[in-house]
């Protein structure tokens, strides 16, 4: 997953483009039960045409009709096969959730029977943003499974769970998102830890909230002056000036990793956050 432009560039909300404006994409006949006239070998001939032939517009029109038929456990097959390669399996990724609610118990049941583990990372993922969107059925238990994953060895899952934690999570999920931004060993994973604090602050702005600046600005303190890597360095700055309502460092230039920028940014920001710390000891 190409996640820095989603995480970056957020605005409360992750905003996915619309893949199927002005392709002319037909929609296929319905029986009046509602399923679609296509069967199983029919798809199953489309999805080998448009995989072989690497067409994009061919491969939309294969998932519009795909995501209106009644094959969930077939497009969740078509995802995880070994033989779709990477760029047609994110297009097949992105409107999995158009199936509804069978959608995501196929998904939680993948977690829960700790069945195709590879693809554990993106399944969370997954069930995040359906849960970010939406108020689901499973959001809990998503949640609950975002909070066990983010201590995983494994780098993917991490990344995947501490980016579902900033959609879902709430303060008392601070400390986890603390400890990562801290202490995690993948400068993405720190990147990812300090761009959740800005999303779970967008999203309790919303709701009349917002996230505890006496957990988050002492992090960001720290996160700043310890950081090496410049990426993870700007999106640290880029989600305190977001929270601070500061403007420090553009998206531009903290995605670019303009050293020279981020620097001059970083100055302005632990200014900032020692003088906030002064006001807040006195207080």
């Amino acid at each position: 997953m190409n996640l820095n432009s989603e995480i970056i560039n957020c605005s409360g909300c992750l905003i996915l483009p619309n893949i199927f404006t002005g392709l002319g994409v037909h929609e296929v006949t319905l029986h009046t039960a509602g399923r679609l006239t296509m069967e199983l070998n029919d798809f199953q001939k489309e999805f080998e045409a448009a995989q072989q032939s690497g067409n994009k517009i061919e491969r939309l029109n294969f998932l519009w009709k795909l995501m209106r038929s009644p094959y969930t456990e077939y497009h969740y097959s078509l995802i995880i096969g070994k033989d779709t390669d990477n760029e047609f399996r994110n297009i097949l990724w992105s409107r999995f959730d158009e199936h509804g609610e069978e959608a995501e118990t196929l998904l939680i049941s993948k977690l829960i029977k700790n069945e195709d583990v590879g693809f554990h990372a993106d399944i969370l993922y997954y069930l995040g943003k359906i849960a970010d969107r939406r108020n689901t059925k499973y959001k809990k238990e998503t949640l609950e499974y975002a909070k066990q994953f983010v201590l995983s060895s494994d780098d993917d899952l991490r990344d995947s769970a501490i980016i579902v934690l900033g959609w879902i999570g709430s303060n008392s999920e601070l400390p986890l998102l603390v400890d990562r931004l801290l202490h995690d060993t993948n400068s993405k994973c720190r990147a990812w830890a300090a761009a959740s604090f800005m999303q779970m602050n967008f999203r309790l702005k919303r709701q009349g909230s917002f996230v505890s600046e006496e957990i988050v600005f002492p992090a960001l303190r720290q996160a700043i002056a310890d950081e090496k890597d410049y990426f993870s360095l700007g999106t640290h700055i880029i989600s305190l000036q977001e929270i601070a309502g500061k403007k420090w460092l553009s998206n531009t230039a903290a995605e670019n990793v303009d050293v020279e920028k981020i620097e001059k940014a970083k100055k302005s920001a632990v200014n900032f956050l020692e003088k906030w710390e002064e006001i807040n000891s006195v207080n």
